[in-house]
Parts: C-alpha cells; structure tokens; sequence
C-alpha cells in the first residue's frame, strides 16, 4: 500500500473526529482484550500504549513492508495525531524514535 504524511493524517484525524467510524465502535476497538500477551496490549485493529498521565489514552499502528517503515500515533483527548513515514526497509526503530520524540515535543509545547 502506497500513502503520503497528508493521507496518514487525514486517515488519523478520521478516526479522532468519529467520521471513519462511530465513537462507540473505536471504544470498543482500543479496550484491553481478556487475553493479553506480553509487551504489546493490542486492542481490535489498533497497539494499545495505554494512560499518558497528561494525555490519556495513547494507540496506533506501526508496519513496515519491503521498502516502507511506519508508524501513527493517536492521543484521543488532545486531538493529536502523529505521523512518521519512511522509505526504508528495516527502518522501524528509527521510525519509532522520532514518533516518541513527536509526541514527547507536542508534551512540552502543550504543558
């Protein structure tokens, strides 16, 4: 699948705004499931990161393919969306850094 920041980000502020889907159905999708395995919590579709103190709740999704790394943070109660695209393969770690980065810079500008 082929996408840009811009596209990303729409597709994000979709599912913030509940226009992609209806707010109850992501409330279901970002629960904890009953089965949990070590690490990643992952709700229906979406990474659960869990409580930001600050921020509330954080999810999203990474993925990486031959010749992409990805990753799309949400933080529902700020309204934010974090985009970071690469392309390049085996980049994912990377790509996580910067996500982290992005929100903890959005952290200290809100605070």
């Amino acid at each position: 699948m082929y996408s840009s920041v811009s596209d990303v980000l729409k597709f994000g502020n979709a599912i913030l705004a509940n226009t992609l889907i209806k707010a109850e159905t992501l409330q279901i999708m970002v629960e904890l499931p009953d089965l949990q395995y070590d690490g990643n919590a992952y709700g229906f579709g979406w990474y659960l990161y869990g409580e930001n103190p600050k921020y509330g709740n954080v999810f999203g999704h990474n993925g990486t393919q031959t010749g992409a790394s990805t990753f799309l943070m949400l933080l529902p109660a700020e309204k934010t969306v974090i985009v970071v695209l690469s392309n390049t393969s085996g980049a994912m770690q990377e790509v996580t850094n910067i996500a982290i980065s992005l929100f903890d810079i959005a952290a200290e500008s809100a605070g």
